[in-house]
């Protein structure tokens, strides 16, 4: 099952019509989910892991155990995937060398992220890496430095696209 365009239209308004278009679907019919992480936890300084308390949904991976934990329960069918944070820039420092407030790297967080997705056995969608973008080349992807411009959806379109298709753990 795919949500149509009409439904991920509404889905970008408010939090109320986000929760309404997830509890109109039946998830019993949706074979596959992909969980797509941005940057807001990483440029929000959420720690990446709790040593003590690997469940800890305060931090990132935490959260996300959790998650998968939630739906592979409910829905054992179902193949979730997940999406790592994409290549991004602040003002004029990319993500090669930008830090957040806690010291660390966007890359860290993707790897802490595919570390999870490992755990439970889910395929990671590897955008940062596969897109190719960088500091030199971000202007081609990026319309304002985080957000993918038309060419840069077209392209992680067709990553995610063939990811779900011939998908490589």
């Amino acid at each position: 099952m795919f949500l149509e365009i009409k439904d991920l239209k509404k889905s970008f308004g408010t939090a109320e019509n986000r929760t309404e278009v997830l509890k109109g679907i039946d998830f019993g019919s949706v074979d596959t989910v992909v969980i797509h992480y941005g940057t807001n936890d990483f440029t929000g300084n959420v720690a990446i892991d709790n040593a003590t308390d690997d469940d800890d949904t305060s931090t990132l991976c935490g959260a996300l155990r959790y998650a998968l934990r939630k739906i592979q329960t409910a829905y054992p069918k179902i193949r979730v995937f997940i999406s790592l944070p994409i290549y991004r820039k602040w003002d004029s420092v990319g993500a090669e060398s930008y830090t957040n407030g806690n010291g660390k790297t966007l890359r860290e967080f993707g790897t802490a992220l595919a570390g999870v997705a490992d755990e439970f056995n889910c395929p990671c969608i590897d955008g940062y890496k596969a897109l190719g973008i960088n500091t030199a080349n971000a202007s081609a992807f990026l319309a304002d430095g985080t957000h993918l411009n038309e060419y840069g959806r077209q392209v992680f379109g067709e990553y995610i696209g063939g990811c779900l298709i011939s998908p490589k753990t």
